[in-house]
């Protein structure tokens, strides 16, 4: 998709241009008090600003990557850039911005951000996005949680120059909501090879209004561990049952699991667990088969002998 013109209150966000180049270099590409917390370095002369933006004109077009100038709505004043790409490696859309000193500390970075994301949410339809911050910033960090994003933790970065390297905190969005619940997201987890663990996210599952009812999580792989234990657990509070509040939660984990790829899931209950049984029929499962728990698995000492197999194909 061609990136689009995005109006805010105060803002228009628009593609830049390589005419842009003398007011970016001049009104932060060039300032270290910017710089200092980004990937990119200071530019050293305009030529340099000029070859990023003919990258960026390159992909105007690209479905991998969307980049805007912020301009103030009322008289066109170019202050800012941001946009996001898919990173492969963390398989979520990553999110930047940047902006002149003297425009910090305004809303300025909110506004812009809130933008592209509702475009990345509303018309390419993602569900999961991430954004990194020097630790040494807090104030992006705030911006990133007035958008939604929660800390996962933090790590050290290297910028473009594959030199310096600077400690950031990753924080991380998932976007799951229908007209009744949404799932807000608590942690991320990642895989451990030796103890077959997979990699997991953690939802409490919420009224509109932001009420914890329950929680459910998503493994995303497939082992013979989750053939026993499933790929989603849930539970809701006792006082917000029978609503369908736990199916409809899966049905949400759903949207993501098919952004990972997957081509099915597997969810597991105790064979008298009867109302796990109508949340697995409501959400479109097939029962496969009602199997005895092996002999060393961990749910035997809890006393569970037996899992019905539930299979949702996606």
């Amino acid at each position: 998709m061609i990136t689009p013109i995005i109006e805010t209150e105060r803002l228009i966000l628009r593609p830049l241009t390589v005419k842009d180049a003398p007011d970016i270099f001049e009104r932060w590409c060039r300032d270290e008090r910017v710089a200092r917390y980004v990937t990119w370095s200071v530019h050293c002369s305009v030529e340099e600003t000029k070859e990023w933006i003919a990258l960026e004109e390159k992909g105007l077009e690209s479905d991998k990557a969307y980049q805007w100038g912020f301009t103030l709505k009322e008289n066109g004043y170019l202050f800012g850039s941001g946009g996001f790409f898919y990173n492969e490696e963390e398989e979520a859309w990553e999110l930047g911005y940047n902006l002149m000193f003297d425009f910090w500390n305004q809303g300025y970075a909110t506004e812009a951000a809130k933008a592209m994301l509702d475009f990345g949410m509303n018309e390419l339809k993602e569900k999961e996005f991430m954004a990194r911050h020097a630790v040494d910033n807090p104030a992006s960090g705030a911006v990133m949680r007035k958008c939604g994003f929660q800390y996962e933790k933090n790590e050290m970065h290297t910028k473009f120059d594959g030199i310096t390297t600077y400690e950031t905190r990753k924080h991380r969005l998932v976007v799951l909501q229908n007209d009744e619940i949404k799932l807000s997201l608590e942690r991320k987890t990642e895989g451990n090879t030796e103890k077959a663990w997979v990699p997991a996210y953690h939802f409490a599952i919420c009224d509109l209004q932001g009420t914890k009812m329950g929680m459910c999580d998503l493994r995303i792989c497939h082992n013979d561990l989750l053939y026993y234990g499933g790929n989603i657990g849930y539970r809701i509070e006792e006082e917000y049952r029978g609503h369908h509040y736990a199916g409809k939660a899966c049905l949400l984990l759903f949207e993501l699991a098919r952004k990972h790829n997957l081509e099915y899931l597997i969810i597991t209950c105790n064979p008298d667990n009867y109302p796990s049984r109508k949340t697995c029929e409501f959400a479109g499962g097939k029962l496969v088969e009602i199997v005895e728990v092996p002999e060393g698995n961990d749910m035997r000492e809890r006393g569970e002998t037996e899992k019905c197999i539930y299979k949702f194909e996606l």
